[in-house]
């Protein structure tokens, strides 16, 4: 086996690594904006059951007060008026837990999409940079190499940091 064959031989096992380490990034990536959508989506599942209870409870009281009061009709609209406002305190009092859900979600899907889309540039500059390689192929490996390392020393800590960010949430 020439030594160009076993350079090149290195350089593609370089590239397999890089493309594997791109594609744990994404699925890391993918995997936290499906964890942050299911947990937005069981929130609001209970805000909707917290919501229901509440209204059937409130319900009951109501009917049993204007039995016990044997109220008007004007008392009876009061009171239904009143349980209309602290549902809708209830309500207004869920809606920024609700809003941020909403946000932290729509921010994970963005970062997501980003670091996909900063990830496959760079995966793109290290195939053009192989492509480069190739049509270079009378030079040495010694000067092939610091080309190959600076790329992978550039490629390597932001494939960590788009990992650790999506651990870190």
């Amino acid at each position: 086996m020439s030594g160009s064959d076993q350079h090149w031989r290195k350089i593609q096992k370089h590239l397999t690594e890089w493309a594997t380490e791109l594609d744990k990034a994404k699925a890391d990536a993918e995997t936290e904006v499906a964890k942050v959508q299911s947990q937005y989506y069981e929130r609001l599942t209970d805000l909707r059951s917290e919501i229901e209870r509440n209204l059937k409870r409130w319900g009951a009281e109501l009917r049993e007060l204007t039995q016990k009061a044997g109220t008007t009709e004007a008392a009876g609209a009061r009171g239904l008026e009143e349980f209309r406002a602290r549902v809708q305190a209830e309500i207004t009092e869920w809606q920024p837990e609700i809003e941020q859900l909403k946000a932290r979600a729509a921010q994970a899907k963005a970062d997501a999409k980003r670091l996909a889309q900063q990830l496959r540039a760079k995966g793109e500059e290290a195939s053009d940079r192989l492509k480069a390689l190739k049509r270079t192929a009378g030079e040495s490996w010694d000067e092939i190499r610091p080309v190959l390392e600076r790329a992978w020393a550039e490629l390597r800590p932001a494939l960590q940091n788009a990992a650790a960010k999506f651990r870190e949430k």
